[in-house]
């Protein structure tokens, strides 16, 4: 019978055995999503940050491929191309595009709360005054007056007044840059 001493100690070894398979495995997830994630882009944009051929084909046909397993084949395919670029990128044109949705979600966040606020009442309109100087103006105020007649006899209450409203305290909002929001 061998004992334990008869077997080369691999615990002092200094030979460097790469990535384990895990390691792989997760590195190749992560390009796969990433190959999803180029999916956000329109187009042209996608057109424009992906020069190679092959890769853009593969990414236009993963944007035209509905079947669950050919999708899926397809996403496994874009992963391996990108092993073989520098993705950085990539991932600086996914995230700029995240980013840029997230501050418009925010900002839409911020132009529902102020329209609501303004047909509440008119302490919603004396706290847009004290925020939005330059917002004062009576064109804003007759909308805001429109809006509440609206809201008040329409049956949904989000006519055209109210739709206005919208893009006109988007436009004051966006003309500033330090956006205020209204006290709760």
């Amino acid at each position: 019978m061998r004992k334990r001493d008869d077997f080369p100690d691999t615990a002092d070894d200094d030979t460097d055995e790469g990535p384990s398979k895990t390691q792989i495995k997760n590195a190749m997830l992560d390009l796969q999503a990433l190959g999803l994630s180029l999916l956000q882009l329109t187009d042209p944009q996608l057109d424009e940050l992906v020069t190679d051929e092959t890769l853009r084909g593969a990414l236009h046909d993963l944007r035209r491929i509905k079947s669950h397993s050919a999708h899926k084949r397809q996403v496994q395919y874009v992963g391996k191309l990108l092993r073989d670029f520098d993705v950085a990128p990539f991932r600086t044109a996914v995230a700029t595009l995240q980013a840029g949705k997230a501050r418009d979600a925010r900002d839409f966040q911020v132009i529902e709360h102020w329209r609501e606020r303004l047909l509440s009442g008119d302490a919603g309109w004396t706290e847009w005054i004290a925020a939005q100087p330059a917002g004062n103006t009576k064109a804003l105020q007759s909308l805001v007056r429109e809006a509440r007649h609206e809201h008040a006899t329409a049956a949904d209450g989000k006519g055209r007044a109210y739709r206005e409203l919208f893009r006109q305290l988007r436009s004051v909002l966006q003309a500033q840059p330090d956006t205020v929001q209204p006290s709760r």
